[in-house]
C-alpha cells in the first residue's frame, strides 16, 4: 500500500484485518473473481486511484514503533490487572 500499489487480496479475515476498504476483495475460492477484480482495478483508473491514496494513508498507520507501543500497552494492562 505503501508504494502505491493497488490491492486485490483475498476476502478472509486476516486481510480485512490489514487492509480495511483499501484492496479489492474477492473470493479466494474463485479464480473467476480474482481476474474479475484484477481486470476492475485495470479498467476503473478513478476507482483505483482512490484506493491507491486511502492504501498510502492506511500503511501509515504500521510501523515497528507504533507496533512496539501497541504491545507494552497490553503489556502494561495485563500487569495492572488483579
Amino acid at each position: 500500500m505503501l508504494a502505491g500499489t493497488p490491492i486485490v487480496a483475498s476476502d478472509i479475515p486476516t486481510c480485512r484485518e490489514v487492509g480495511a476498504d483499501v484492496p479489492l476483495y474477492f473470493d479466494p475460492h474463485d479464480p473467476v473473481a480474482l481476474a474479475a477484480a484484477v481486470e476492475r482495478i485495470r479498467s476503473q483508473r478513478d476507482e483505483t486511484d482512490q484506493r491507491i491514496e486511502r492504501g498510502r494513508a492506511r500503511a501509515a498507520l504500521f510501523s515497528w514503533k507504533n507496533a512496539v507501543d501497541r504491545l507494552c500497552a497490553v503489556f502494561e494492562d495485563a500487569l495492572r490487572a488483579d
